[in-house]
């Protein structure tokens, strides 16, 4: 299933375009079909394709950190560690 078959609306991130999109409409058809959980940012299942991240406490924070490849980072605030992977992510590449 994708967003647009679900009727869900989305658009790009305007805080990070080319990583992240905002749903502007119809989230709940998202949790309904399994795709993204709602438990407090966590599911149990390996199913889950998204999950739900606000723009300005998560993913800029990751953005701003700007982490490099070689550095060390603690996120003494992870739970459930949405911040952290986009973390590891960057330092990826």
């Amino acid at each position: 299933e994708t967003c647009e078959s679900l009727g869900v609306q989305t658009e790009p991130s305007r805080v990070l375009p080319g990583e992240f999109v905002r749903v502007t409409d119809n989230l709940q058809a998202l949790v309904r079909s399994g795709i993204i959980g709602m438990n407090h940012g966590r599911r149990t299942d390996d199913d889950v394709v998204f999950s739900v991240q606000d723009e300005a406490q998560a993913l800029v924070v990751a953005a701003a950190l700007d982490p490099q490849p070689g550095e060390r980072i603690l996120d003494a605030c992870a739970a459930p560690g949405g911040k952290t992977l986009f973390a590891l992510n960057r330092l990826n590449g």
